[in-house]
């Protein structure tokens, strides 16, 4: 890690910790930075606010090491550094907490923390770490079993290990990356309540997030990027919701829109009967569940995560073959049908969206990655490429996917584009059936409004939508009936015009 000290700079002061000046990051056929500014003072909550693709986790992984910007300085106390791999990051006190912890299911807690501290001397026995992580969960307020798997772990205890994982290494600067996506209210308070105690102690918090109520509850200063270039850096007590909207989007927010749910036919379309599924380490996750999605309707299930959401995802996605029970879409065996069939029935948009692109290949061919033997697309075993490029184009405009051309990688694109790309493609093959996990999580506030209105027009034109969220003001906003997941049964509630709030949020935590 490079060190030139420097003696002069007008942006150089006591109170600031980190200044990233003029970045630059281009990726093929995308400009992801701008010359771009940033300041980081010592104790403060500092929000990276944007919309899909404005770059705001590239920034910080230009920070962290991960990416090389191609043009700017970063100055870490005052001292021009040259980052070049995360080691040369924690080294600086500068660690990222990433979205999806980053740990070994198979390993424990200690075991996952130790495999970062080879390179520590005063941590050099597994006895020392374990002394210094119980103080810290101590101090904290972590209840953490050391010894326990991480497989064994609910999302917020894994995000702690990766919290604990920081502050072992004495972490001075601390990012999240869309941190509250995965937890619960009470969860998300904890968390905030540790992101103050921190910055009190003199540690920076840099939140990314893309919700605007969170960083106008938790930070002490913002800065707004859009399209790779900085908007401006706000004191978060002397701005509004209204005026952070127009800074993220250049316009006003898109409201909101609620049906009232009233309209759902009669027709059954999916008869899901005393359903069984088991999970990856042959738990029974999927617990004996019978229930009915009719045409024309989205079925919204609201539920914490781990409640076997997933497992009822893929099994009805036809990924994960119960152990017990029918699925039966217009009284046809989900099972017994092949999988072109399957697919042409029941269209997928999973919780992680890497698990549906290759993300080394471009947009045009993840596009097709379910249709290259179909015509249009494909004839006589040769592939129209031409084609299948001006569909692409189509949809890119369409779902607003932020992409010079169909040519970019899927991996070049931000998590929130990954999830209108595959959402896009899933929709243009019209299936009866639409299931989706989580649809918006990643997505900020306009984007989500749009993937709204996408599945309110495919639920219009006759298709069925099975709506799995952890949030629940996402489920009251699009869906026509609400059911809760708790701990792999479910119950639903009936039309969202009737539902009770109160009922809904006792049935996710247990109380059927």
């Amino acid at each position: 890690m490079a060190v030139i000290s420097i003696t002069q700079k007008n942006f150089l002061s006591k109170n600031v910790v980190v200044y990233m000046h003029n970045i630059s990051k281009s990726f093929p056929g995308v400009k992801a930075l701008d010359n771009v500014n940033f300041e980081l003072r010592v104790g403060e909550i500092h929000g990276l606010l944007g919309e899909n693709g404005a770059g705001k986790t590239t920034l910080m992984k230009i920070l962290c090491g991960i990416y090389i910007p191609d043009s700017g300085e970063v100055y870490v106390d005052n001292v021009k550094r040259v980052i070049n791999s995360p080691k040369d990051a924690y080294n600086l006190g500068i660690i990222m907490v990433n979205q999806y912890p980053q740990l070994i299911d198979k390993l424990t807690i200690i075991e996952n923390i130790s495999l970062s501290l080879d390179f520590i001397k005063p941590y050099s026995n597994i006895s020392k770490i374990t002394n210094r992580l119980n103080e810290l969960c101590r101090k904290y307020g972590f209840t953490l079993d050391l010894n326990t798997e991480v497989s064994r772990l609910s999302f917020s205890e894994r995000q702690r290990v990766e919290i604990l994982k920081a502050l072992i290494l004495n972490a001075k600067v601390i990012i999240f990356d869309e941190p509250t996506t995965l937890l619960t209210e009470s969860e998300k308070k904890s968390l905030y309540q540790f992101m103050r105690k921190a910055a009190n102690e003199g540690r920076s918090i840099i939140l990314i997030t893309h919700k605007l109520h969170e960083a106008l509850e938790v930070t002490d200063r913002i800065t707004i990027l859009r399209n790779g270039r900085k908007v401006a850096t706000v004191v978060t007590n002397q701005i509004s919701h209204d005026e952070l909207v127009r800074m993220m989007f250049g316009t006003q927010a898109i409201p909101e829109e609620r049906y009232a749910g009233n309209h759902i036919s009669d027709k059954v379309l999916v008869n899901v009967r005393n359903l069984v599924v088991l999970n990856d380490l042959g738990e029974k996750a999927v617990n004996d569940v019978s229930f009915k999605i009719y045409r024309g309707e989205i079925l919204g299930i609201a539920g914490v995560a781990g409640n076997g959401q997933v497992e009822l995802a893929e099994a009805l996605a036809g990924l994960r073959k119960p152990v017990k029970g029918k699925i039966l879409i217009e009284n046809h065996d989900l099972y017994k049908l092949s999988t072109i069939l399957r697919r042409r029935f029941v269209g997928y948009v999973p919780d992680r969206v890497t698990q549906a692109v290759i993300l080394d290949m471009p947009i045009y061919e993840n596009f097709i990655l379910k249709l290259y033997d179909h015509e249009p697309f494909s004839k006589h075993g040769f592939i129209n490429y031409k084609h299948i490029y001006d569909e692409a184009t189509k949809l890119i405009k369409k779902f607003n996917i932020f992409a010079s051309d169909p040519s970019v990688l899927a991996g070049h694109l931000s998590g929130g584009n990954l999830q209108k790309l595959v959402l896009a493609r899933e929709i243009s093959q019209k299936p009866k059936l639409l299931i989706v996990v989580n649809p918006t999580r990643a997505l900020d506030h306009i984007s989500a409004n749009r993937i709204y209105r996408i599945l309110r027009k495919f639920r219009d034109e006759g298709g069925s939508v099975l709506l799995i969220s952890e949030d629940l003001e996402e489920i009251l906003t699009v869906s026509d009936r609400i059911g809760v997941i708790y701990n792999g049964n479910i119950k639903v509630l009936g039309l969202k015009t009737e539902a009770d709030i109160d009922l809904i949020n006792r049935c996710m935590v247990g109380g059927f």
